[in-house]
């Protein structure tokens, strides 16, 4: 029997043109312990475009982000974060004999991104400034990556220097872990510590005196620096707002801190215009050969399947397995984003989880970066035999599919990857390959 299957393995791959050269597929990927005859193809027609990724909610997040780069690719990006800030202690009372010495605010670098090949030792020259808000941010809002807060006018604090991931920073000569630490202006420092002590009786109060901080990179036009992206942690102890002061007989400082009970998020602004991809977003011609995804809110791939369904559902089949690959481009001078997310577009331009997701307990269908590969894979076997199910003969109706950076609100990376068309005969294009047992 077993002749006779292989036998007919070999002879149905000749004849037929569908199925890529015909492959035969071994027995990883079916049930039990039946030889059943599997067959392969990737002979779909898939088209694909870069796109603008819409906005998304980036509030109470516990990774935060600051930074402006310029990408030769993307363009520039500049990364804001706005928060509230809670009294270190409720009801605290400077002393009478108190005098304001300086104020700073301050994030506790985690890490960060720029080029991969750059020194780790290496400082970015960064410029960031400081405004007051002037309105109110709430806990219980949901603020999204386009938000735009009102800010008073008056510059309160400005830094323009070298920042570095692995300096500690020193203050009153005790040595603190790497950080952005920016002076506040001196008037307003002052200010704040001698404002109407029913202000720092609770956070409630305090927050309706002092709203809150917007920090606004700027990008800088340094000759070889691009800037960077940095992450902190927005619950350290050393991202807060320190008021240094001193009395008759010591000196001292009050803390203004992050917490979970304060509001925060970040806005993401990118400039297009001058980039590499200017001219290809939205482009189905330019995403056969090429296409782009970058965190932080930039861009997303859209991929379009014309006649999946329609060349399954002549014939009845069973998908054993199917797989979208896409293949990476490991040449350019950034690390590729870690993960990609992958959901399905609705006519009315909702999105949602594809069935292989919703049906799993831990919805994981792959989508990390294999490096050894250099590419992404998902599996989507539940959702392509669902849409072999659902076709309607005639029908000439697309599937579409959103490709999304995993981790937009706490990664910065971006990934090159390559289309359905290449225009370099040797590389690896992205496709969707499945595998299925026919059942006549």
């Amino acid at each position: 029997m077993r002749i006779a299957l292989i036998i007919c393995s070999v002879f149905l791959t000749f004849l037929s043109t569908s199925c890529r050269k015909g492959e035969l597929i071994g027995r990883e990927v079916q049930v039990g312990d039946n030889d059943v005859l599997l067959l392969t193809t990737d002979s779909f027609h898939i088209s694909a475009r870069t796109i603008e990724a819409e906005r998304e909610r980036t509030d109470e997040r516990f990774v935060g982000m600051l930074g402006a780069y310029k990408d030769p690719t993307f363009g520039t990006s500049v990364i804001s974060y706005v928060s509230q800030y809670n009294l270190e202690q409720e009801g605290f009372t400077f002393p009478s004999d108190a005098v304001f010495d300086s104020a700073f605010v301050s994030f506790r670098l985690t890490g960060g991104y720029r080029e991969k090949d750059l020194d780790s030792e290496l400082k970015s020259l960064m410029h960031f400034q400081v405004f007051e808000l002037a309105e109110d941010i709430l806990l219980d809002n949901i603020y999204y990556s386009d938000e735009k807060t009102k800010v008073k006018p008056n510059l309160i604090g400005e830094f323009n220097g070298l920042v570095g991931l692995f300096d500690s920073v020193h203050v009153d000569g005790v040595a603190q872990p790497p950080q952005i630490r920016i002076r506040l202006d001196d008037i307003w420092g002052e200010n704040l510590m001698t404002t109407d002590s029913t202000n720092f009786e609770t956070n409630e109060a305090f927050v309706q005196y002092m709203k809150g901080f917007k920090i606004m990179p700027i990008q800088t036009n340094q000759t070889n620096s691009n800037g960077a992206v940095f992450y902190f942690n927005p619950l350290s102890g050393f991202t807060n707002i320190t008021l240094h002061y001193h009395t008759n007989n010591d000196t001292t400082k009050f803390s203004f801190i992050t917490s979970s009970l304060t509001a925060n998020y970040s806005t993401y602004e990118h400039d297009y215009a001058n980039s590499a991809i200017a001219n290809i977003l939205d482009d189905t011609a330019a995403g056969s050969d090429k296409l782009y995804l970058q965190a932080t809110i930039g861009t997303d791939i859209q991929i379009e399947l014309k006649d999946i369904a329609a060349k399954f559902a002549k014939d009845p089949k069973v998908i054993n397995l199917a797989e979208l690959y896409i293949p990476v481009d490991t040449n350019e001078p950034y690390y590729p984003l870690e993960k990609l997310s992958v959901s399905r577009k609705l006519e009315n331009g909702t999105a949602e989880f594809l069935p292989d997701q919703v049906e799993t307990g831990d919805r994981v269908i792959d989508g990390s970066f294999d490096a050894e590969n250099s590419r992404y894979r998902f599996r989507i076997t539940q959702y392509v035999q669902e849409i072999i199910q659902n076709y309607t003969p005639g029908s000439n109706q697309s599937e579409i599919l959103l490709i999304s950076p995993f981790g937009n609100n706490t990664l910065a990376n971006r990934s090159v990857v390559n289309g359905p068309r290449p225009n370099s005969p040797d590389t690896e294009l992205l496709k969707i390959v499945i595998t299925y047992t026919p059942l006549k």
